[in-house]
């Protein structure tokens, strides 16, 4: 059943067993988890069933750390969440992300790969994956030439992808509406946690709307999957009962927020282009869509004492000096616009001396094939890294002295990288060079701002994956954590977190999938504690 909490019909109150507050893939995979054991649930969403501009500015912030995406843009506040425009990258944490690593300050979490293996099984159903299969030798007899890298050195690491992405909203809206046992409220807006004198207990929440009305939720346990960055911010600004906010007794909320630094590292020359295109993306014979990442091995993270480290090709394109088809496509792009583009002359040069690769390209842009993912065997092709940033209580989310438009702050985002991040994304390079060149794959040329060894500048072009991580870690103690293995805040009974901002570490892998297995783990002990 679906409500609409802005309309005046819409009751102004709730009451449920559970209210999970949030419609996003962790919330929705929840919820219909619940139903098919016969279980009540209430699902608050914040927006409508699809993103709209003034509920979106719910999610206005500034950047006061690195430069970051707008903190408006980098979420979607509607039904279904950021499944609305994911890519649809997919992937688990290796064995050691789990692991404490004295070299990683504030690495380990209280739970192993193997807690979470069958949940990884479980959300493969919910996005439309293949087997959950992520290993080199289960994928080798896929690719025709797979590198057969020292193990010791690096490791093949693979995606699947959701493929096309899955869209939450459009995918389980149908289930959404004819369960009688989900009560999803749409446009309805949780202002407040309140908890009990005792500070123990979460006896309700405050609910609003952007037409005005109001009113409250009582339930018997609330599951905040609000994302990384609204989690802290709703634990921060529930501070009625306590300055701190809620959960926060030790200043941890907020704290140790993580993304996947994403940055363009090098260039590959002198490869074989049908070897290219199958490890940068490749349709298995079972329909599966995989694609390889080159990831550093536990014994030189160890020995190096950096974080865990991956590179991948870039979505390919032709890209190298005097290419014809990008000069073709500049001169159309800026004809078409009304205007003579900027060194004309030379583009047009390009495209005549070019014209072999511009025909190739046309050739495939009339058969309707993507272009996008085409290796042309030519010039080079980019790797970026997309790396563990290792836990920083300095990166933050904070809460802003502006406020939304219930009166509440909003959040500002302090995202701080570390020389240890810096190091990280070097040496998974220099791993990656030296096996490229050993096994005769091609010649890495790791880009000048990251030669030197010693070096703290970052390129200018790094960015995040929009992947919001670790504001709400878990850990075995609140000293170092605001959630226990459970997911439950740790000095409050019957108040749950989901999603990524709970993560002690990330690693080097898209976080979706991740969710969805902490979410069903996070279902199963809620039912079988109650």
């Amino acid at each position: 059943m679906i409500v609409d909490y802005g309309e005046p019909t819409a009751p102004k109150t709730f009451k449920s067993e559970l209210c999970i507050i949030g419609a996003g893939p962790a919330g929705i995979t929840m919820a219909l988890e619940l139903a098919k054991a016969g279980r009540p649930s209430l699902l608050l969403e914040s927006g409508g069933y699809t993103p709209e501009v003034a509920t979106q500015s719910l999610y206005q912030g500034e950047n006061i750390g690195r430069s970051y995406f707008p903190l408006d843009g980098t979420r979607l506040r509607a039904l279904g969440g950021s499944s609305g425009h994911w890519s649809g990258w997919c992937g688990t944490l290796n064995e050691n992300d789990f692991l404490e690593r004295p070299w990683i300050p504030y690495s380990g979490w209280p739970i192993s790969k193997s807690t979470l293996d069958p949940y990884y099984a479980r959300a493969q159903e919910y996005l439309e994956l293949g087997p959950y299969r992520y290993d080199a030798g289960f994928w080798s007899k896929e690719y025709s030439d797979f590198p057969d890298f020292e193990p010791d050195n690096l490791l093949a690491r693979f995606w699947q992808f959701s493929a096309p992405p899955v869209r939450f909203a459009q995918k389980y809206r149908a289930a959404l509406e004819k369960s009688e046992l989900i009560t999803l409220v749409l446009h309805c807006n949780v202002l407040q946690i309140e908890i009990n004198e005792n500070g123990d207990y979460a006896r309700s929440i405050e609910i609003g709307s952007l037409s005005g009305r109001s009113g409250s939720v009582v339930a018997s346990n609330y599951i905040v999957a609000c994302g990384g960055i609204e989690n802290a911010r709703l634990l921060l600004a529930s501070n009625k009962g306590n300055p701190a906010g809620v959960g926060n007794d030790n200043g941890l909320v907020g704290k140790f927020f993580m993304e996947h630094p994403e940055v363009d590292c090098g260039r590959i020359y002198s490869f074989d282009a049908s070897q290219m295109k199958a490890l940068k993306r490749l349709e298995t014979r079972g329909g599966t869509e995989i694609g390889m990442a080159f990831c550093s091995s536990p014994k030189q993270q160890q020995k190096m004492k950096i974080g865990n480290g991956a590179g991948f090709i870039a979505a390919p394109r032709v890209s190298f000096e005097g290419n014809g088809w990008a000069a073709f496509m500049s001169i159309r792009k800026n004809l078409s616009q009304g205007r003579i583009p900027e060194n004309f002359y030379a583009k047009l040069r390009d495209f005549m001396i070019d014209f072999d690769t511009f025909a190739g390209m046309f050739g495939l842009w009339l058969r309707k094939i993507s272009y996008s993912t085409q290796i042309i065997q030519k010039g080079s092709i980019r790797v970026i890294s997309m790396c563990e940033q290792v836990p920083n209580p300095d990166s933050r989310v904070v809460l802003s002295r502006e406020k939304d438009k219930f009166g509440n702050p909003l959040a500002n985002l302090d995202w701080r990288l570390s020389d240890l991040d810096r190091r990280t994304v070097r040496q998974t390079m220099v791993l990656i060079a030296a096996e490229m060149n050993r096994l005769g794959m091609g010649r890495l040329e790791i880009d000048k701002w990251l030669r030197n060894e010693n070096g703290t500048n970052w390129s200018p072009d790094v960015r995040g994956g929009h992947h919001h991580m670790g504001t709400t870690r878990m850990a075995s103690s609140p000293n170092w954590g605001v959630v226990n293995e459970d997911c439950r805040v740790f000095e409050i009974s019957n108040l749950f977190i989901a999603g990524s901002s709970v993560f002690p570490t990330g690693g080097y892998v898209n976080p979706t999938l991740t969710i969805l297995a902490l979410a069903l783990r996070l279902t199963d002990h809620l039912m079988s504690s109650s």
